[in-house]
C-alpha cells in the first residue's frame, strides 16, 4: 500500500500545507497591522493568501471529478483519496474564513 503523501504528490502536498498554514496562523481581527517582520506575514500575507489558496483547493476538486470517469481503477481509488484531503481542507478553511471576514467587514 503506498503512503499517503505519494498518492497526494508534490504540488498537492504544497497546497495542503500552504491550507494548513492559514488556517493554524490567521490573525485575530483585534490585532494591529503590521508592515515589517513577522506580524506583516501573519496580519497582511496570510489574510491574502486564503482566498487564493481556498479557490486553488475548488480548482484541485473540479479536475479531479473530471479526470477520475476516465482513470484506471487504481487511480480512481487515488483521486478519491485526494478529494476527500482536499474537502477536509476547504472545509478547515471555511471554518477559520467566515469568522474572521465577518469580524472585518
Amino acid at each position: 500500500m503506498k503512503t499517503y503523501f505519494s498518492q497526494l504528490r508534490p504540488l498537492r502536498i504544497a497546497l495542503i500545507f500552504l491550507a494548513t498554514v492559514i488556517i493554524i496562523f490567521l490573525p485575530k481581527t483585534e490585532m494591529a497591522v503590521a508592515y515589517s517582520g513577522w506580524g506583516f506575514v501573519i496580519t497582511l500575507l496570510i489574510p491574502t493568501m486564503l482566498p487564493l489558496v481556498f479557490f486553488v483547493l475548488l480548482l484541485d476538486i473540479v479536475l479531479s471529478l473530471v479526470l477520475k470517469p476516465e482513470a484506471e481503477l487504481a487511480e480512481q481509488q487515488r483521486l478519491n483519496f485526494v478529494l476527500k484531503v482536499d474537502i477536509l481542507f476547504l472545509l478547515g478553511l471555511i471554518a477559520v474564513a467566515i469568522p474572521y471576514f465577518l469580524s472585518i467587514a
